[in-house]
């Protein structure tokens, strides 16, 4: 890998440095809405989207919901329509709620579930139900908006409180969700969906990027061509280990600070040499200092 950079500062020519390694990351893109039972996988985690969207014929009844209590109880047969028991979620209007407790007749139900928002309840409105996800699955409730700022934050709250993937999720400019590993190194999570609508999709197959913590070496090499080597278009450079990274820049040897926008190739000829061209759209010139930083 070639980069190009801007001196600021003297560097040391030759050494070793400790390496803490990176996390894997992966990223998926929230661009269009979601539909009921469509699934985001991450390692052997399974989210299942489950849209509180079906009328159980059942209205509110009793003043049972008209109340900002942060629990509810209500009479099971009262509402027939509906087989409530643990973990159940209901949708009244856009509020969700989720039976936390069965006792006898009464469930009992927490309010303001899945991020929405706790409100009072009028008598004779629609309870809705889901249609029910996939056993060994881990849902993701939502109410009758299934856009991407609904949706996002849902799916988030669900990777972080109920994944068993040791990797976190955060929400980037709102349109993104960045998973990352929980720990330093190489964690190939594999990462899919079935995501319908446009543009919803992870950047990669895989968790990528992450990368063990090492002992590294590295070389500081400053070079002024010649002009047989201006001409000859190469310089060549040899090192005593086995670089994986470069980082290159040209800059005028009178003002140091002002790189140039070099684009050329490094390429390597065995027994630890490598040339350096200058096959790009830029050259460097005799007036030039090329400063090679090899990390291996």
């Amino acid at each position: 890998m070639t980069v190009n950079i801007n001196r600021k500062a003297d560097l040391s020519r030759a050494g070793g440095f400790s390496d803490p390694g990176a996390r894997s990351t992966n990223l998926l893109r929230l661009a269009s809405d979601v539909v009921d039972a469509q699934t985001v996988t991450i390692g052997a985690d399974v989210y299942e989207f489950e849209a509180i969207n079906t009328d159980s014929t059942d209205d509110t009844v009793d003043g049972n919901f008209n109340t900002l209590n942060n629990s509810i109880s209500i009479l099971d047969w009262k509402y027939p329509n509906i087989t409530i028991v643990v973990g159940t979620v209901i949708r009244i209007e856009d509020e969700l709620l989720d039976c936390y407790e069965v006792d006898g007749a009464f469930r009992r139900f927490h309010r303001a579930y899945a991020g929405t928002t706790k409100v009072v309840h009028a008598d004779g409105l629609n309870v809705y139900i889901g249609d029910g996800f996939t056993g060994g699955r881990i849902p993701v409730y939502l109410g009758a908006d299934l856009t991407p700022p609904v949706f996002g934050p849902a799916l988030l709250a669900a990777i972080n409180d109920s994944g068993t993937e040791p990797v976190t999720a955060i929400i980037q400019s709102g349109q993104h969700i960045l998973i990352i590993s929980d720990e330093v190194g190489e964690n190939a999570l594999a990462c899919s969906e079935t995501l319908a609508g446009a543009n919803n999709t992870w950047a990669s197959a895989t968790m990528v990027g992450g990368r063990d913590p090492a002992l590294r070496q590295m070389s500081i090499v400053e070079r002024v061509p010649t002009a047989t080597e201006v001409t000859f278009g190469q310089l060549f450079f040899s090192f005593d280990f086995t670089p994986t990274i470069f980082l290159i820049f040209v800059a005028p040897t009178a003002t140091p600070d002002a790189n140039v926008a070099f684009d050329g190739t490094m390429t390597n000829v065995g027994d630890g040499s490598w040339i350096l061209d200058k096959s790009g759209a830029v050259d460097w010139a005799a007036t030039d200092t090329v400063t090679v930083i090899a990390i291996g």
